[in-house]
């Protein structure tokens, strides 16, 4: 009995001590699009924190089990738990997810058209527009009339009225203008969709956390994409982007369920 006292008493003396030894953990941190400078590292459990520099790199003293909070203002905040390997190794790398801004659609009167029109356009497509705008407001080809009696034939004072008149020059040229930008918002849009939905697996999988999807719902690794595209009908992906995550997460449980005796059959 003594005996098994005197091992347990070193046992917890030495688990103790392990918690308790403190190392410099280098770190870097990253996205799809390379490293993350001027990210936030705070480690919660010792109240300390530094800042990632343009390599993305930065350095905290941490110890086995410290929790480790990463955040930068466009990207979504990753919770890091420092377990025996990372304190061994003394180095590691953390991913960061981008958050999706997507911008509303912008609704532009007749008054201001042109000027959003050319700021936004390429300068290619600003060159047609003022070509074809040039063009239909050119009065250089008009010429005066030297008979003053033309008044009395009406249907040479009509032609000749419509010529002059340069509001039916006018005609059509904002439609010119208006066609080309609403395929541009158009097709603006269903690229942020298609960038959206590109990001949406990593983005799910960064809030929710892959033991969710792996361990509680027992989805395998291989069918993680899978599975969101059994979901996918229920509208996951719109849910998520208006922060439903628990509208989310209920579909998950539900499905999972069926999921999982499909693909074990």
């Amino acid at each position: 009995m003594r005996n098994l006292i005197t091992i347990l008493f070193f046992s917890l003396s030495s688990f103790t001590i392990l918690s308790q030894e403190t190392t410099i953990l280098e770190g870097k941190i990253i996205d799809t699009t390379g490293s993350i400078a001027d990210a936030h590292v705070v480690n919660r459990t010792t109240k300390k924190g530094a800042i990632s520099d343009e390599n993305g790199k930065f350095e905290i003293s941490v110890s086995i089990n410290d929790i480790i909070e990463i955040s930068s203002i466009q990207h979504y905040k990753r919770i890091i738990t420092v377990t025996k390997e990372i304190f061994d190794l003394k180095k590691l790398e953390c991913e960061v997810f981008l958050k999706s801004n997507l911008l509303n659609e912008v609704e532009v009167t007749n008054g201001d058209l042109f000027s959003r029109f050319q700021s936004t356009v390429d300068p290619k497509m600003q060159e047609i527009a003022l070509v074809s705008a040039k063009n239909t407001l050119d009065f250089s080809n008009v010429k005066p009339v030297a008979n003053s009696d033309y008044n009395q034939n009406d249907e040479v004072n009509k032609r000749l009225n419509n010529i002059v008149d340069p509001t039916k020059r006018f005609e059509g040229a904002s439609f010119g203008f208006a066609l080309p930008f609403s395929r541009i918002k158009k097709d603006n849009k269903q690229k942020r969709e298609l960038r959206y939905k590109e990001k949406f697996p990593k983005l799910l999988k960064a809030k929710l956390g892959a033991d969710f999807f792996h361990k509680k719902l027992g989805i395998p690794k291989d069918k993680y994409h899978n599975f969101l595209l059994y979901c996918e009908p229920l509208g996951i992906e719109n849910l998520f982007k208006n922060g439903d995550i628990i509208g989310v997460m209920d579909i998950f449980f539900k499905e999972s369920k069926t999921y999982l005796k499909l693909i074990h059959r």
